[in-house]
């Protein structure tokens, strides 16, 4: 996550304006970005998530869109919103494990949002 701030923070002047909201309800977990300081919306270009903390290694599960798309500022775990990729290598049938902390980052253009929640 550091790499990914220090990036953003270098290259195109990424502000954590952002918070993310974990929801869990039923079996769906929902990541809800939304802006702090501003009325904006904080759009998704980028999401990972990571089983515990990062610690140099590769997302459990990340997203990816395309600068063109519309704004999206809701995303369920392991469902790949339209217009978005998801990286390569990421297992099938994809699930959070019960009592498992994860750790969650998303991006989007100027914002840098960071979290974690426990897996229920």
């Amino acid at each position: 996550m550091l790499a990914l701030a220090l990036l953003c923070a270098t290259l195109s002047g990424c502000q954590q304006g952002a918070e993310i909201i974990v929801d869990q309800t039923g079996a769906r977990t929902l990541f809800t970005t939304k802006m702090i300081s501003s009325s904006g919306q904080a759009c998704i270009r980028n999401l990972e998530v990571y089983e515990g903390e990062p610690d140099g290694r590769a997302p459990l599960w990340q997203i990816v869109g395309e600068p063109d798309d519309g704004c999206v500022t809701q995303v369920e775990f392991a469902k790949v919103p339209e217009g978005f990729s998801q990286a390569d290598g990421t297992p099938a049938n994809l699930k959070l494990k019960s009592g498992q902390h994860y750790a969650v980052q998303a991006s989007g253009r100027g914002w840098l949002a960071f979290g974690g929640f426990d897996a229920r």
